[in-house]
């Protein structure tokens, strides 16, 4: 597991981004976003490094 000091919940991934949460579930949901982990509680871990993968795939959206 990366060292989760470095990772991010989905709401901080969401204010990063810039996109709502619904939409983030809507596109794990859907495979075209994946957590790289989750905690033993099931909440889903991104890395930073993720923002830029999401912001792209919101204007591939808008295209």
């Amino acid at each position: 597991m990366p060292d989760s000091k470095k990772l991010i919940k989905i709401g901080e991934l969401a204010k990063l981004s810039g996109i709502p949460v619904s939409t983030l579930r809507y596109w794990i949901s859907g495979g075209k976003v994946n957590p790289i982990t989750r905690t033993q509680s099931d909440y889903m871990l991104f890395l930073p490094e993720q923002v830029a993968e999401i912001k792209e795939i919101n204007g591939k959206k808008k295209s």
